[in-house]
């Protein structure tokens, strides 16, 4: 299908049920600005034994990981209730108290640390050479470059390079989109195997959800001044689920197919 015609069919999905979809990246965000401000709390009104490093940093440690939980068992429970509003499924009010179950909402944060992992490894595999071209062009007295043709040089390969690797980046982060989809799916599958899978079957289909993605940039600018945040990022979330269950199909559709052939 069309970027268009997910954008259709997630507002059919999302018929009577958008403000719903909404709470959950919501809850997300609120979770998110609390952790935020506890943090920033603990290290600028230490008190009682948290003024001793060793505690603080135990503190802030302990912090950290409970947010990793919830933001992870919050962000799987919602991509469990997009999936079954795609299959046109009633979706359920607890799909997210379901994630905050130990075992499955231990999985769910585990899953949401490696792909985050993974990601920030792409983000300094493709951006560090352009990096290290703009560190040069700011250090340029220091390295020799005293003449204005290299530094012309130096910035538009710095801004090539740049561009290049950001765009790679995108298209190669694409790929662990589906692992929190098959986990909806399989709740008790091991995480490295969901990512694994997840990186087999999206092979072929990265750019095409990158530019599913990058058509709802109109919708970004539109959102302080027409179309409420609350109705656009329910779109866009189901819209990206919506591609993602049609991936899934076509590869069922694949592995039935070939044992005939």
């Amino acid at each position: 299908m069309r970027t268009s015609e997910y954008r259709r069919h997630a507002k059919k999905c999302l018929q009577n049920k958008t403000l719903r979809a909404f709470r959950i990246p919501l809850l997300a965000a609120v979770v998110g600005i609390l952790s935020g401000l506890a943090s920033f709390m603990l290290r600028q009104y230490p008190v009682g034994v948290l003024q001793k490093l060793p505690y603080q940093c135990l503190a802030q440690s302990t912090l950290l990981v409970g947010t990793v939980g919830v933001l992870g068992s919050l962000r799987q429970g919602g991509q469990a209730w997009l999936l079954r509003a795609a299959g046109r499924k009633e979706p359920s009010g607890v799909q997210i108290v379901y994630w905050m179950r130990r075992g499955r909402g231990l999985r769910a944060a585990a899953l949401f640390t490696r792909i985050l992992l993974r990601k920030l490894f792409w983000c300094v595999f493709y951006l560090a050479p352009s990096a290290v071209i703009f560190y040069i062009l700011l250090r340029a007295e220091e390295y020799g470059v005293d003449t204005k043709t290299m530094r012309i040089v130096l910035l538009t390969t710095g801004c090539v390079s740049f561009v290049c690797a950001a765009a790679a980046l995108l298209v190669t982060i694409q790929k662990y989109a589906l692992a929190p989809i098959l986990l909806a799916r399989s709740p008790h599958d091991k995480t490295g195997d969901v990512l694994q899978s997840s990186m087999e079957m999206m092979e072929g289909h990265t750019a095409k959800l990158l530019l599913l993605k990058l058509s709802f940039l109109p919708y970004v600018f539109l959102c302080a001044a027409v179309i409420p945040i609350a109705v656009f990022l329910p779109l866009y979330r189901q819209s990206v689920v919506c591609f993602l269950r049609d991936v899934l199909r076509d590869q069922a559709k694949a592995s039935a197919d070939a044992p005939a052939q």
